[in-house]
């Protein structure tokens, strides 16, 4: 289970905005190899807000 989600979740937005950003770099005439890289480091990150929206609000407040 844990891999199908690694995979659901970080992989396959990885691949897919590696092969949008290299599409975008031939349009605008920039390095394809520069913006493919730049895809493969960043791609997970807007992950994390949305796993957290996902997530919602605690139930219960912990006391300070």
């Amino acid at each position: 289970m844990a891999t199908w989600t690694w995979i659901i979740l970080f992989v396959l937005p990885t691949i897919a905005l590696m092969v949008i950003s290299e599409d975008m770099a031939r349009d605008r005439g920039r390095s394809v190899r520069a913006w493919v890289w730049i895809a493969a480091i960043t791609a997970p990150l807007p992950l994390g807000p949305l796993a957290l929206y996902l997530l919602g609000e605690r139930k219960q407040r912990q006391p300070c």
